[in-house]
């Protein structure tokens, strides 16, 4: 999902996100991001290869809109509390996305170090 050398950040906070692909809308939330993806949880899987385009609203209520592909998606496992949901290979972030993307980085690393 991400290019080599970029890192994924899971995120610490709850984020809520909609999203609409060619067949299907649907609501979850922001797993993880990076600079070339999200994964967003969520019970509604859209299939491999669709086209989607995913909004959220990050905790200073600045209002986000990202587009890319579905990469992969998973299913939860027989005893496991995590839900299904799916990895999207981004192929357009704005300048929004990507000052979060690098605000969640530097908190972690600000955090464990």
């Amino acid at each position: 999902m991400s290019k080599a050398g970029q890192d994924r950040v899971a995120l610490l906070r709850t984020i809520r996100a909609t999203f609409k692909s060619e067949n299907s809308r649907g609501e979850g939330h922001v797993h993880d991001v990076s600079p070339g993806g999200i994964f967003i949880r969520s019970p509604l899987l859209p299939p491999d290869g669709a086209k989607i385009e995913v909004e959220f609203e990050t905790p200073n209520q600045r209002k986000i809109a990202v587009g890319g592909v579905v990469r992969w998606n998973t299913l939860p496992m027989a005893g496991k509390r995590a839900t299904s949901g799916f990895g999207v290979q981004l192929h357009r972030a704005g300048g929004d996305y990507m000052c979060f993307v690098e605000g969640a980085l530097s908190a972690i690393r600000s955090s464990s170090g």
